[in-house]
């Protein structure tokens, strides 16, 4: 029992560090700051403690159904209205996009770099959707993490010279 209480102690002592580090990174605007802030805080203090927390399966699966659900909120008529005449042009991008993160794949694999997760850090797609991915499979999440907050950081600041070179 007192094992139990001790392990319950440490999980929400790096959740709390975990969602500290989130607030902080989504208040201060950081593109994906609310995930990518808690997964630096939640692995900062569990470096710091020597902590190693597994999330029980229930609270995880919870969580992945959130994700989910709050994706598939975001869908609307007008969406699926839209998408109609968008589908070959968003099929072609996707087919480019997942052809260029596998030729990654490939490379990074060939040169002995290629981290756990490979395959989803260079995938296409939104940041939580693909982190998320990566928790359920137990497939590398941190490092799909790191490569997709680099991925939406640099298209951030690449925001302003894009939009001077091909404006709206």
């Amino acid at each position: 029992m007192r094992r139990r209480a001790h392990a319950a102690g440490q999980f929400l002592a790096l959740l709390g560090a975990g969602a500290g580090a989130g607030m902080v990174a989504g208040a201060a605007g950081i593109p994906g700051g609310l995930i990518f802030g808690s997964v630096v805080g939640a692995a900062a203090a569990g470096l710091v403690t020597g902590w190693e927390i597994t999330v029980p399966p229930w609270l995880a699966n919870l969580v992945l159904i959130c994700v989910g659900a709050q994706i598939g909120m975001r869908v609307t008529r007008d969406t699926v209205h839209l998408l109609g005449g968008q589908l070959l042009p968003a099929t072609a991008a996707a087919l480019v996009l997942i052809a260029g993160g596998l030729g990654i794949t490939w490379i990074l694999r060939r040169t002995g770099r290629s981290p756990r997760g490979d395959v989803l850090a260079t995938s296409p797609g939104a940041l939580e959707v693909l982190i998320a991915l990566a928790v359920e499979r137990n497939y590398g999440a941190g490092q799909v993490a790191v490569f997709h907050l680099v991925r939406v950081l640099l298209v951030v600041a690449s925001v302003p010279l894009l939009l001077y070179l091909f404006p709206p």
